[in-house]
């Protein structure tokens, strides 16, 4: 570990000036806060002032070490920390909305930020502002443990205010706090694997958790967690493999969270897409030096399990990963919309295309996998109104639209197509087929290839609401009885073959 020291403070000092970009880019001249709107996109610089990012921005500041940052940034705390519920500890989510707090477990995101401050930079804050930021610690934390006792939150956030609890507890010297911390650490630990292990942005919540609890992650009783955080990242893309319970599409790509700059810094190097200017970069100081590296996996690499009744799979090779899961998994809570059952990857840490399965009118999802094949049977549900167009589509793929690529139906360029005709995808580094079939029941189909969004794509808004990204191929039904079955088969050659 000790030879791979220098290039992890590289990253640490990288990973410090995203989040001061990130943060001058959205300050005010006028307040000196970061001015940010999380629903809106970021046409303009907006009115309202997050707290959170504001916390980040500050620890950001102060880690500069030069004079004027470090100034710059103890003014901004000692304001900020005016808009404390003075009675219950709690903070608003924007300052504006002060004395209302709307989240009551907001302190969970603000806390190991506080933390962070705290530790490092004690002589720099002076005895006054040292002691109300300790002061505010305290009461924030003992609000966000009566709020998680009288009803508890999600699990990455329990484990975040397990971890706050245990090192706040140790930094104030409060064993109240430190065993209120072990003993929820040990509960959440004994729950094993949960949906969110699969999804990017509560893996990150949990890495933060896990770095302020202990040293090392690998060396922790979490390292269950940490191999399957190796298991389920494709190193040659710089992605996350799947499957993918809730995971959007920003254009072309899918969309960049904390949990890239966390898993490229376990990697030792960030993909392009996690380099591009971001409002979760300022997050990126929540991110401690630790120097541990993610092992590295021999390919191809197959990993699957069970997640309570859902079956998953993820199968990797050097130019391509795929990820599958049944449809089951979408009754636990999360959105449609972000759910894919299939998603293929390839490409490089430059660029990163997809091929995906999203919603559309089937009840269950049967899949066999061996390599570079793929198969997929769907029992459709109940007959759709033959009248409405988009509900008769009763299987929905996408990938985004990439001008180097051809597409070919049966060899022909078409926009329709037979049920048992092969779909054909070339690219410079895969080739990808796709043909569907009735395995069962009767009914009359017809498949279709046009530009169109898939459900997970979140960048639909001001100058972008009317672009398309992506092509569609779709299963539309003419007639049909039910029961009613659909087999899909997927190969992929790499173009080497």
């Amino acid at each position: 570990m000790k030879d791979d020291l220098p290039i992890h403070n590289t990253l640490e000092r990288q990973l410090n000036e995203m989040a001061l970009a990130a943060g001058r880019k959205r300050q005010s001249k006028q307040t000196g806060f970061i001015h940010y709107f999380y629903p809106e996109p970021e046409d303009n610089l907006s009115q309202t002032v997050p707290t959170a990012e504001n916390v980040c921005f500050i620890l950001a500041l102060l880690r500069s070490k030069t004079g004027e940052q470090v100034a710059e940034a103890k003014d901004i705390l000692e304001r900020l920390l005016y808009f404390q519920d003075p009675i219950e500890g709690n903070f608003p989510v924007y300052i504006h909305e002060y004395p209302y707090c709307k989240d009551r477990f907001i302190g969970a995101h603000l806390l190991p930020a506080f933390y962070y401050i705290l530790k490092e930079f004690q002589a720099v804050l002076g005895a006054d502002l040292r002691y109300r930021l300790e002061s505010a610690i305290s009461h924030l934390l003992s609000f966000l443990l009566k709020a998680y006792t009288e009803k508890a939150s999600t699990y990455s956030i329990g484990l975040k205010i397990a971890a706050a609890a245990k090192i706040v507890g140790i930094e104030l010297k409060n064993a109240a706090f430190e065993t209120y911390g072990e003993q929820l650490l040990q509960q959440l630990l004994s729950m094993e694997m949960q949906a969110a292990w699969f999804i990017p942005s509560y893996i990150a919540d949990i890495c933060i958790a896990l770095q302020l609890a202990y040293t090392h992650i690998q060396h922790s009783e979490w390292l269950a967690f940490w191999q399957h955080l190796a298991a389920t990242w494709h190193a040659p893309t710089k992605s996350y493999i799947g499957p993918w319970l809730k995971l959007y599409q920003a254009r072309d790509e899918p969309q960049p969270t904390l949990y890239d700059l966390y898993l490229g810094y376990f990697g030792k190097e960030f993909s392009s897409r996690a380099l591009k200017e971001a409002a979760y970069h300022l997050q990126a100081v929540l991110i401690r030096p630790t120097g541990e590296i993610l092992p590295v996996k021999s390919l191809p690499f197959t990993f699957e399990g069970l997640w309570q009744e859902s079956r998953w799979l993820t199968h990797q090779e050097k130019t391509f990963a795929y990820s599958l899961i049944d449809k089951k998994a979408l009754f636990k809570g999360f959105e449609e919309n972000a759910f894919h059952p299939l998603s293929i990857i390839w490409g490089d840490e430059h660029k990163v295309h997809s091929f995906v399965c999203q919603k559309s009118n089937w009840e269950h999802l049967g899949f066999k996998a061996k390599d570079d094949e793929i198969e997929l049977d769907f029992a459709l549900a109940a007959l759709p109104d033959l009248e409405e167009r988009e509900k008769c589509r009763e299987l929905s793929f996408f990938f985004d639209v990439d001008p180097s690529a051809k597409m070919s139906l049966e060899g022909q360029l078409a926009s329709t197509f037979e049920v048992g005709e092969t779909f054909i995808l070339n690219t410079s580094q895969i080739a990808l087929s796709l043909r569907i079939i009735k395995s069962y029941g009767e009914g009359k189909f017809m498949g279709h290839l046009m530009r169109g969004n898939r459900s997970s794509q979140n960048q639909l808004k001001g100058i972008n609401r009317f672009q398309s990204y992506d092509w569609n191929v779709f299963i539309r039904t003419l007639r049909r009885k039910t029961p009613c079955k659909l087999k899909a088969r997927l190969q992929i050659k790499r173009c080497a073959e």
